[in-house]
């Protein structure tokens, strides 16, 4: 599912640091500057340190065997689109059949079983683009998976050697000693690539790391990602009167039965707390926020639980092939007031007809 929050390695322990890599996969012949990501991934794997590779399809393409070899090393492949386009401002649907969904076949061809990551090009993102790719047959990615440590670009545009760029990360590193390090290891911009020097700066950069006992971590394995993977399928709920449920603004507060279309906010993620028992569900928003019927219900509804906690678990009760009820803690079912088009409650005693939700799938 994607979010309108970036997912970034705030909230990992000090110290502890994810690598990745984007615009990849490149090759340089012979000695000098320029992008080397087999080594790159060589490199790491010999010192057993688990990275991401943001790759762009049009360049993954060129090179499957290197994706090949980098998911054999325990390395994850993630999606930067095929042509390195900035997403913001444009069309969901566009996005994701112009250059996620074409990039996703290529990193399927070496990687079926690998978790589903995207980084959008620039970190260009906004809520709509977000919400909308929902509702596309990329919905099954996680992203945007952001960084909040990257340098390297201003020390190859001006010309300087790999050790004045890692000498600017390590002052990173050192103010902000934990999060997803940002390492580009290819370029679209041939004036770029004779400029860079990422395979010395790794060495650099990890050198120094090691000698100072940071944890690298695998993305795969932080918090955020780790929440985010946990949703299984995206769905659309519909009242009775045809309004979707939609939480207002894409999460945070107000949920109402007032959608006239499946646009960015009414995508809702599934969670399913329970291997023993797939009826307790959580559903998320597009901000990460959880719908939340206060008090475990009988009365509001709002979309800003931060987990799926016990407000948040819900009991989906199969009326139809496509019908559903859902039952709060406190027993009462949620209930769009007059069949739908405005406010949402958690106050019904029992199913009847307002209570009956149909439900809609994302694309496959």
């Amino acid at each position: 599912m994607f979010f309108s929050k970036n997912i970034t390695g705030s909230n990992l322990p000090p110290k502890t640091v994810c690598l990745t890599f984007d615009d990849g996969p490149g090759v340089t012949l012979g000695d000098g500057p320029g992008p080397r990501s087999l080594e790159i991934a060589q490199f790491l794997y010999e010192r057993s340190i688990p990275a991401t590779f943001f790759v762009i399809g049009e360049f993954a393409a060129a090179h499957k065997d290197i994706l090949q070899q980098m998911v054999e090393m325990g390395h994850l492949i993630g999606n930067h689109t095929w042509n390195h386009a900035s997403l913001r401002g444009c069309d969901g649907q566009s996005a994701a059949e112009e250059g996620i969904i074409p990039t996703d076949k290529v990193i399927s061809d070496v990687a079926q079983c690998q978790l589903k990551l995207f980084r959008p090009p620039y970190g260009d993102w906004d809520c709509s683009v977000a919400g909308q790719l929902n509702w596309t047959r990329a919905h099954s990615y996680i992203g945007p998976v952001m960084w909040n440590i990257m340098g390297d670009w201003v020390f190859w545009q001006a010309g300087k050697d790999a050790k004045s760029c890692a000498k600017g990360y390590l002052e990173l590193i050192k103010r902000l000693p934990r999060g997803i390090i940002l390492i580009h290891d290819f370029s679209n911009d041939r004036g770029m690539r004779s400029n860079m020097w990422p395979l010395e700066l790794v060495h650099m950069v990890v050198d120094w790391l090691q000698e100072n006992e940071f944890q690298f971590r695998r993305i795969d394995s932080i918090p955020q990602v780790e929440d985010a993977a946990s949703v299984s399928s995206v769905i659309a709920l519909q009242a009775r009167d045809g309004h979707f449920i939609s939480p207002q603004l894409g999460g945070g507060g107000a949920v109402l039965a007032n959608g006239s279309s499946i646009g960015a906010w009414e995508p809702i993620g599934v969670r399913h707390l329970d291997d023993s028992d797939p009826s307790k569900i959580a559903l998320c928003c597009l901000n990460g926020n959880y719908i939340s019927p206060q008090h475990g219900g009988g009365g509001a509804i709002l979309a800003n639980g931060p987990g799926a906690g016990e407000w948040e678990t819900l009991t989906r009760i199969d009326l139809d092939t496509d019908l559903i009820a859902l039952r709060c803690q406190s027993g009462h079912f949620i209930l769009p007031q007059q069949g739908g088009g405005g406010e949402i409650l958690a106050n019904s005693t029992s199913i009847g007809d307002w209570e009956a939700l149909r439900v809609l799938r994302a694309p496959e």
